[in-house]
């Protein structure tokens, strides 16, 4: 595992937040899909997790935007993103028809290809359409004024993207971390400052989970309440959705303070901040891999057989996704290691 150069904050912070895209995923299909929404552990993890992803790629994104010429950037970013996303939406595609009956194979056609590959992944596809949008505004406009301007434009280019809008929601959080970057805003290294936004932040996302209603973390109900010219449920609306943007706000910022102390807080558990380190580094490999193994076969193993494996009260659940998690985390390590073995890193997860 190559960390040299990397900043081991941004790792930490990803290595959690992509575990908790396991642990949610657990406790999802471990329901069957049904009530997940209301589970306090997956509210919780809901909160934050997804939109501090966003945040640390537009954070890392303008450090690419200025170590490369237009050209070499763009080809690096569909390399990286789009070749994965071609190659695991087949693959999932090819185990749909299969092994799981998903798509009828008489059904098959390249337009139901087309529409598949497009709605698979929908992360990866979020940063290449982030990346490309930004990479054109960044390194072909130079009036200052004008790239603001069009990089609020930006977000109705979004609307032909599929899943428009989820990703018009986490698009603030990819500028946000890209202009972070942009404009050098640092912490402060302070222990009180960052124990009372730990502290602050866990007691904010707690309540959030057990008391408040699960919020979408997309625009979705904005839109359906605006078409409806319903004066009160666009005010509904326009309130969950800021609800929505504080929550995931304190939960990036919560986390990010976290992740720069967590390497003090477990000082004798190098091992540990290494495992964490090391989900960071590998997030995209682990991001694909879990939807074969946790969406595709874990899942399809309880469905077929309808077994609901969290039926217990909501501590003894939580610690049973928990570990359950980490089995799984662990056979995706086993995994990339044998990828990277046979070289086939490359071509499977767009590392050249």
């Amino acid at each position: 595992m190559k960390t040299a150069g990397r900043n081991k904050t941004i790792d930490i912070g990803k290595g959690i937040c992509m575990f908790c895209v396991i642990w949610g995923h657990v406790i999802q299909k471990g329901l069957l899909d049904v009530g997940y929404e209301q589970n306090v552990i997956y509210k919780f993890i809901y909160a934050f997790h997804m939109p501090m992803l966003m945040l640390f790629s537009g954070y890392l994104f303008y450090n690419s935007l200025q170590k490369y010429a237009f050209p070499k950037l763009l080809k690096r970013k569909i390399m990286q993103l789009a070749v994965p996303i071609f190659v695991w939406n087949t693959i999932y595609y090819a185990l749909d028809i299969l092994l799981y009956n998903a798509i009828d194979v008489g059904a098959f056609s390249v337009v139901g290809y087309i529409k598949y590959l497009f709605s698979g992944l929908w992360f990866l596809w979020a940063i290449l359409f982030y990346s490309i949008i930004l990479t054109f505004i960044g390194k072909k406009i130079e009036n200052k004024k004008h790239r603001i301007i069009l990089t609020v434009l930006s977000f109705l280019v979004l609307l032909i993207s599929p899943n428009r809008w989820r990703l018009m929601f986490e698009y603030c959080f990819f500028l946000l971390g890209y202009i972070i970057k942009a404009c050098n805003i640092r912490m402060k290294d302070s222990a009180t400052v960052g124990t009372l936004t730990i502290v602050g932040g866990g007691i904010i996302l707690v309540i959030y989970s057990g008391w408040y209603s699960f919020l979408r973390m997309d625009i979705s109900q904005f839109v359906l309440s605006v078409a409806s010219r319903n004066i009160s449920e666009i005010g509904r609306a326009s309130l969950n959705l800021v609800i929505a943007f504080i929550i995931s706000s304190i939960g990036c910022l919560a986390i990010t303070v976290f992740s720069r102390n967590l390497t003090k807080i477990l000082s004798k558990s190098k091992g540990l901040v290494n495992v964490i380190v090391w989900i960071g580094c590998n997030s995209l490999q682990i991001y694909v891999l879990q939807r074969i193994v946790l969406e595709l076969c874990f899942a399809n193993i309880l469905k077929t057989n309808d077994i609901n494996m969290f039926t217990n009260t909501e501590i003894i659940n939580g610690i049973l996704s928990f570990i359950i998690a980490v089995i799984f985390t662990g056979i995706m390590w086993v995994l990339i290691k044998i990828f990277e073995k046979v070289h086939l890193d490359g071509i499977l997860f767009g590392r050249h």
